[in-house]
């Protein structure tokens, strides 16, 4: 795939792990495990420094969503995609 855009790429790379996220949070539930993905959102670090438009969201403001999921109760949900607003469809 080294010859396809970056553009052309992401969707696939996305889909793969929608598809490990849901595969991993059905096999693990029964051991009490829940697997989420998240979005943490663009997020003013090293990585973006350099885009040519500010991004203001902190690392801490992103990192929000991690922290709910990671302290989820063992009812908490499981095999879905986050984002501060809740849950994201696929």
């Amino acid at each position: 795939m080294s010859g396809l855009s970056a553009s052309a790429t992401d969707p696939v790379s996305k889909t793969a792990l929608n598809q490990l996220t849901v595969q991993y949070a059905r096999e693990l539930r029964k051991d009490g495990i829940l697997v989420n993905a998240a979005a943490p959102g663009a997020c003013a670090t090293d990585f973006t420094k350099d885009l040519p438009f500010p991004i203001t969201r902190t690392a801490a403001e992103g990192a929000a969503i991690i922290v709910e999921l990671a302290t989820l109760p063992p009812d908490g949900p499981t095999g879905g995609f986050f984002d501060d607003a809740g849950r994201v469809p696929w």
